[in-house]
């Protein structure tokens, strides 16, 4: 590993001082400044999504809402079915009937998906180590790559040069031994900005459970975890024109893996170690900038379950790296070309004596024109992974202005996966031969806005049709004694993702309710024997029904909140899942003074104190609680 940093800091060493000594911005921002007299105007067409719906939410929102990472927002604030284990155990998504692959992860616009798995557990991202979360449903493939197939998570660190100084922390205690400590650090002017921010969080998951109607409740056992990160930001605008940006962020987890509902007992744990260092650098032109990315990442895994004898390490490195330019016309056509490379290494027990190297390059393009009331985009990639070339990936969207109120839009895109390293390497099973997962998919919907007066009411709608081809399974083929990787299915997944949010205000107060619900077919279209999968099935952990329902208000200093979320049945493994809906309550209280605001707050998980499983045999904790209080210092710029 300390070869593979002194390599990283030895590159970022030379381009930061022997080839420009310049700063970047972050990508995301449409509207920078750079200082008091020079506002910069940077529409990145690859992030401004078009043909699509994109949800944005602020740290502050986020924690106001008592949500404390990135599998509590998606399960809360979005129709994303999110397959859970069980507090502060593994959280992975499935996005419009996907599996969990096919949910890219970004971290100020470089993937953080294991390259071994192809995914990221979602629990181990705390939403306070960032800015801003945005997630899109939908393929993303074409701008992103390998895995934005089901969507997007996009998780922005970013500066703001009109503050001198930003203190705030926030502590919060609950059932079942939990306690969560957060803290962020803002310092600077408008030439540099530097932003530190620690989280600690544990708890012991000692909740009781009933095994089954009528028998006495039994106690969770080994389930304590402790999560901690730390992250650092640092932004110089060395000139009008130009910014460099560093993130460092380290994190570490230990976690006790609990028995099922059909264990007597567990020993197993796991710890979790990460490393990722990124630097950007960025010119601001006349009709455009010019952007160069660079990361490190690494990532250790150690398992261990003394009772049945069971020990696994697994560790990974990535180098990346991502130069692009884009340029405009009379604002009204855009042009993006850019190139990026990864290199990986991985270590496991299950390789063997193997040690897996991969290298990826690709090229990206994207166009996007404004015509009166019509929006065009198009985009296009090629990528290779090795010696082998992924196939083309074209995309294509549209969007049409109605008037001031709204928009019609429509999408189409190629996707593909490429295998992960144990689809590939691992033995027994891994299959060197396999074939990317490949496809199509497209999307049609509207976004309208209503306003009366004092109410205003935002509908969403969206349809949308995707099948993937050669899609991988671990399955025993016929002769066989063990699972292995094959492309041996293909899946069609289709839906209907209506929303609506309404607002009133009158005077101090403010009503308001968000509420969607979600219609997924997925279904195999090959019938699969080990494990049985009929043909026209759906697929495993994917509920056909879902819906969500936010209610709050709010006078003056005072929130109240009600969460309600109801999931449809679905089948697991060996049993099927029964339906079930959660209800969670939130009550802060605020002081508000001239540099500093605080809130007292109460969250209650699961009011209605329901029994229920995400994962068969996975318990699920009844009614319980966390409070505490939050406090922010605030000294802007003269």
């Amino acid at each position: 590993m300390s070869k593979y940093i002194r390599y990283t800091l030895l590159f970022l060493w030379f381009f930061a001082g022997g080839f420009l000594i310049s700063g970047s911005a972050q990508v995301w921002a449409d509207t920078t400044i750079l200082t008091e007299e020079v506002v910069i105007t940077d529409q990145n067409i690859r992030t401004k999504h078009t043909g699509t719906i994109v949800g944005t939410w602020s740290v502050d929102t986020l924690t106001s809402r008592n949500i404390n990472n990135i599998a509590e927002l998606l399960g809360v604030e979005t129709g994303v079915y999110v397959k859970n284990y069980g507090p502060g155990s593994l959280a992975t998504s499935a996005v419009r009937g996907g599996s969990a692959g096919h949910t890219l992860v970004l971290w100020n616009g470089l993937p953080v998906q294991s390259p071994m798995l192809g995914l990221l557990d979602l629990s181990l991202l705390p939403t306070s180590s960032v800015e801003t979360v945005e997630f899109v449903a939908g393929s993303n493939a074409a701008m992103w790559g390998s895995g934005a197939i089901g969507g997007l998570v996009s998780l922005k660190n970013e500066p703001d040069f009109r503050l001198r100084t930003k203190v705030s922390a926030r502590v919060q205690s609950g059932s079942f031994g939990h306690f969560l400590y957060e803290n962020k650090i803002s310092l600077g002017n408008k030439k540099w900005q530097s932003v530190s921010r620690y989280a600690d969080q544990k708890a012991e998951n000692d909740f009781l459970y009933p095994l089954a109607p009528g028998l006495p409740l039994r106690r969770q056992t080994n389930a304590a975890y402790r999560q901690q990160s730390f992250l650092q930001d640092f932004y110089w605008n060395i000139t009008k024109k130009q910014r460099l940006t560093l993130h460092y962020w380290f994190q570490k987890a230990n976690r006790q893996i609990p028995p099922t509902n059909v264990q007597s007992k567990s020993g197993a744990e796991q710890a979790d170690l990460s490393h990722r260092i990124m630097f950007d650098y960025k010119i601001f032109t006349k009709r455009g900038f010019w952007l160069f990315k660079s990361g490190f990442f690494s990532e250790k895994l150690n398992y261990e379950d003394p009772i049945n004898l069971e020990k696994a390490e697994n560790e990974f490195f990535i180098l990346l790296n991502e130069f692009s330019g884009q340029w405009s016309w009379q604002n009204k056509h855009f042009l993006q070309l850019g190139t990026t490379h990864s290199h990986t290494k991985a270590r496991a027990n299950g390789y063997r004596s193997v040690v897996p190297e991969e290298n990826r390059l690709s090229f990206f393009a994207s166009w996007k024109m404004l015509v009166k009331e019509w929006t065009f985009q198009t985009g296009l990639r090629q990528e290779w992974i090795g010696q082998q070339k992924a196939p083309f990936l074209p995309s294509w969207a549209a969007e049409y202005q109605v008037q001031k109120n709204g928009h019609f839009f429509a999408k189409i895109n190629r996707n593909y996966r490429f295998p992960t390293l144990n689809d590939r390497f691992w033995r027994p099973g891994g299959n060197p031969d396999l074939l990317p997962e490949s496809g199509w998919s497209g999307e049609v919907g509207s976004v309208y806005e209503f306003r009366f007066d004092r109410l205003k009411i935002r509908t969403t709608m969206a349809w949308y049709y995707r099948n993937i081809n050669q899609w991988i399974l671990w399955s025993i083929q016929e002769g066989a004694f063990f699972f292995s990787a094959n492309n041996i299915t293909r899946v069609v997944s289709r839906g209907w993702e209506p929303r609506m949010i309404m607002e009133y205000k009158k005077k101090s107060m403010v009503w308001s309710a968000s509420m969607g619900y979600d219609y997924i077919r997925s279904t195999n279209q090959v019938a699969v024997k080990n494990p049985k999968i009929e043909a026209g099935s759906q697929l495993i952990y994917t509920p056909v029904h879902q819906g969500f329902i936010n209610l709050q208000t709010s006078h003056k200093y005072f929130s109240f909140m009600y969460q309600h979320r109801f999931t449809g049945a679905s089948q697991g493994i060996n049993e099927r899942i029964p339906s079930f809906f959660v209800g969670n309550v939130h009550l802060a209280y605020y002081l508000n003074q001239k540099r500093w605001t605080g809130s007292l707050f109460l969250h209650i998980n699961n009011v209605w104190n329901k029994n229920y499983v995400i994962v068969e045999r996975r318990p699920m904790p009844g009614i319980h609680f966390q409070g505490g209080f939050s406090f922010q210092f605030l000294q802007k710029q003269p």
